[in-house]
């Protein structure tokens, strides 16, 4: 009964496992112990039977529970040795011993015996006896002990598996027990044929089995508890690096992402060396490191031909592992890897195809294990990624500093490599040349050619200047038909290097461009600035090279003029004037406006000309002559222009309302910009409206200078506003540029002489243009304005020369609102 305990207790272990881990081996063990605990029992009952029929039952039951064994005895062995259609097999051991079972249930003396005769007692000793029946044994019998044949069978296949796989101590173990079994058929055999009296010894087998298998259920056991803490190991290890990872996302520098990364499988696999590179489209391709690590440490690039090395595999798109025979498999590599024994490296795609690679190299062997595999795998993946984010960002960065027409730098980018340079500059000492670029008479080639021919020239200068372009000269588009040029000094004079590139580039433009049959010969004013030299900070820089240029224009076309620092001055001054004009418009407090009267020859005012004032808390009033010229150029002049307009015509409103008005009409002045904005005449029209004020109480005042742009368009504007009951006047006459060749196209209502004239009306070629210029006005029909007029005597000489109507401190200076509708009452009543 000790054996049938320890068959027990085997049970209950191959169940608690076969649960925990679910395994066929221990399902079957289970199986096949709890049957060889039946057969034990019944083997015990039947040696205990007091009758022949009791021993018949018994022996009936025992004979089932062996039989049922086989199938599982076989299963329990095949599937601890790995052996190929185990399942096949059992399944037909199990329709056999099902088969059988259900015969000996049906015989009535069982399928071992024919016949039987007797029951027998043996005594052994006094305390120890047992029962066994005398019977005839049958063919079928004999059958059965062969089929456990099937048991030695599978002990034997069971015992060749351990031998290879050079388990010893289990071999032995089970040649043992195969003995035995072997032992234990016979035994059994001569027993149920009468040839001796003796007990079965089939369960001892049984039992010495299952002892067998315990104890291997033990150490797989323990085999599963290190590989699942390994496994846990490298997972924790996995999670750790993956961590990492995200972390290193947080780089904005690419190297510094993948520095990061280096050092985290560095951490997991300890390699001698590790690195991400790229792989060229070379032939043979050529591996260039973008970051490595040397003993953990940050190591210098290098580059090696991928042919016979163990990275070549890469190319075919698949992760290469070599633990320990680098130097045998490649032999004739020259190249960083040869002084490695282990090696594992992975590819890096790129749009489905392979851009680099990470390698991990050991000196000495590395053991292989899935973790590094998978761990480089998924940096691989993360390295692709932000490889490609990187290559999107760069290709950004590219378009948003690239000029389409030119693809040379635009702007923006000239701003940075200016802001780049000057700190360079300044922390070595050293200088450099902004040259700005105007093309002359670029307009024409537009105008007279085509738009079409503009490109194509813009194109072409292009072309040239990138392929003048070097290390230590930047070419840039600023915008239209300016260029920019940065030019490093180097130890040569900045004045020698800037005349030196300012010849050859002149050079370079002036060669004709061909477009279809037509030459086009180019030429370019130029102005330039030496920074730090000439300038206090950077953002100096391009304002001066501006001043420069409009020098150079103004005092002719092609040359080129180098900034005067002295400006410098007048550029600050101007800058902070800038700031307080922003600041007053914004408040609206400082500015106001005064109306200076127009008059005719018997003192009667026929209209007044809005102009603004601005009184500062403490710089005290500002001149417009200051003013008006730092908005224009800043832009300011378009807000400051819209509040001028809103305010007299609140203003139009109050006096209107007051019933005095009448046709006396508010001249306003119009700058370039505000008659340039397509919005311009609806805004108008919409605070007119606002004030319920008709246009015909207005007078819009423009200058020659603000219609050089684009006279064609600002004819068309100024009739549409002439059309809709505006008076145009046309301010500042003579001063311009060839103001008589136009003059016949403008819509014009109004000529106004300018002062610097009337000032010099003393002067006899004076007194003559002035005539003319009268004379030319009423011929067109237009009322002549003499600004300036101070005496009596410009009064009377402009009177006989047919001049319409006057404006000067002779009949009123300008005046606030009130002051001037009393003026205006007063006067108007004497006459």
């Amino acid at each position: 009964m000790s054996s049938l305990s320890i068959n027990a207790l085997a049970v209950g272990i191959f169940v608690v496992v076969s649960l925990k881990f679910y395994r066929t081996y221990f399902a079957a063990a289970a199986v096949f112990g709890l049957l060889s605990c039946g057969y034990q029992y019944t083997t015990w009952a039947y040696h205990s039977s007091a009758s022949v029929a009791d021993a018949l039952y018994w022996v009936s039951l025992q004979t089932s529970f062996a039989v049922a064994i086989i199938p599982f005895y076989f299963l329990t062995l095949a599937s601890w040795s790995d052996w190929p259609g185990t399942r096949r097999i059992f399944f037909i051991l199990l329709g056999t011993a099902a088969l059988a079972i259900l015969t000996n249930a049906l015989l009535p003396n069982t399928l071992r015996f024919d016949s039987v005769e007797q029951l027998v007692s043996v005594v052994v000793s006094e305390q120890f006896a047992y029962a066994h029946l005398v019977a005839k044994q049958s063919v079928a019998g004999l059958g059965l002990h062969l089929f456990g044949l099937f048991m030695v069978a599978s002990l034997l296949l069971c015992n060749y598996r351990m031998y290879q796989k050079n388990k010893m101590a289990l071999a032995l173990a089970l040649t043992v027990i195969l003995l035995i079994q072997l032992l234990s058929i016979g035994w059994a055999s001569a027993i149920d044929a009468g040839s001796v009296d003796g007990l079965y010894l089939a369960g001892f087998v049984f039992t010495a089995l299952n002892v067998v298998v315990c104890v291997h259920v033990a150490y797989s056991l323990g085999i599963f508890k290190q590989r699942f803490e390994q496994r846990s190991e490298d997972k924790k290890q996995l999670t750790n690096v993956i961590n990492q990872l995200a972390k290193g996302f947080r780089s904005e520098d690419e190297d510094s992402f993948y520095f990061e990364m280096l050092a985290s499988l560095y951490s997991i696999s300890k390699a001698d060396l590790i690195f991400l590179a790229t792989v060229s489209d070379d032939s043979p391709p050529l591996v260039q490191t973008r970051v490595a690590l040397s003993q953990g440490v940050p190591t210098d690039n290098f580059e090696y031909t991928i042919d016979n090395t163990p990275c070549e595999r890469i190319l075919e798109e698949a992760s290469t592992i070599y633990t320990q025979s680098i130097q045998q498999d490649f032999p004739s590599a020259n190249t960083s890897l040869s002084q490695f024994t282990a090696y594992i490296g992975t590819p890096i795609k790129l749009g489905g195809k392979v851009t680099g690679l990470f390698v991990l190299a050991s000196r000495t062997p590395l053991p292989f294990s899935n973790k590094l595999v998978e761990a480089l795998e998924i940096f691989a993946t993360r390295a692709s990624a932000e490889m490609h984010r990187f290559q999107i960002e760069h290709r950004l960065r590219d378009l948003a500093y690239l000029d389409y027409t030119t693809q040379l730098p635009n702007q923006a980018k000239l701003i940075e490599t200016i802001h780049q340079s000057y700190q360079f500059d300044v922390q070595s000492h050293s200088n450099t040349i902004l040259l700005l670029i105007d093309l002359d008479r670029f307009t024409e080639i537009n105008r007279q050619i085509g738009y079409d021919a503009g490109e194509y020239v813009l194109q072409e200068l292009g072309k040239r200047f990138r392929l003048y372009a070097s290390e230590n000269v930047f070419f840039a588009r600023k915008a239209g038909d300016e260029f920019a040029v940065v030019i490093q000094s180097n130890d040569t004079p900045p004045e020698e290097t800037l005349d030196l590139h300012w010849e050859a580039i002149r050079a370079v433009v002036k060669h004709p461009i061909c477009f279809k049959d037509r030459e086009i010969r180019l030429d370019f004013s130029a102005g330039a600035v030496i920074f730090p030299q000439q300038t206090h900070t950077n953002l100096d820089v391009i304002r001066g090279a501006e001043i420069a240029l409009r020098q150079s224009k103004t005092e002719g076309r092609g040359r080129l003029q180098v900034f005067d620092p002295t400006l410098l001055k007048a550029l600050d001054s101007q800058r902070k004037l800038e700031r307080m004009l922003r600041t007053a418009i914004q408040k609206n407090q400082q500015l106001s406006l005064v109306y200076q009267p127009k008059v005719d020859i018997e003192g009667q005012c026929k209209g007044a000309e809005a102009l603004l004032r601005w009184e500062h808390p403490n710089d005290g009033s500002i001149s417009p002559e200051e003013f008006i010229p730092v908005a224009e150029s800043s832009g300011l002049i378009v807000l400051l222009g819209e509040r001028v307009i809103e305010e007299v015509c609140k203003q139009i409103r109050n006096w209107l309302n007051q019933g005095w008005l009448g046709e006396c009409k508010i001249a306003i002045n119009i700058a370039s910009q505000q008659l340039a904005d397509d919005e311009f005449k609806p805004k108008l029209l919409a605070t007119l409206n606002q004030y319920q004020i008709h246009p015909n109480q207005i007078e819009l005042e423009v200058t020659e200078s603000s219609l050089l742009h684009d006279i064609q368009g600002t004819v068309a504007k100024l009739k549409a506003l002439q059309q809709e009951g505006f008076t145009i006047a046309l301010d500042d006459f003579g001063t311009g540029y060839s103001s008589l060749s136009y003059l016949q196209e403008l819509p014009l209502d109004v000529l106004k002489i300018d002062k610097s004239f009337v000032e010099k009306l003393t002067n006899q070629s004076a007194s003559e243009l002035i005539s003319s210029i009268i004379a030319i006005g009423l011929n067109m029909d237009l009322q002549v304005v003499a600004e300036g007029t101070e005496t009596e005597s410009q009064v009377t000489a402009l009177a006989n020369m047919k001049c319409s109507l006057f404006q000067g401190y002779h009949f009123g200076r300008p005046m606030p609102a009130e002051e001037f509708a009393n003026w205006y009452q007063r006067t108007n009543a004497v006459h």
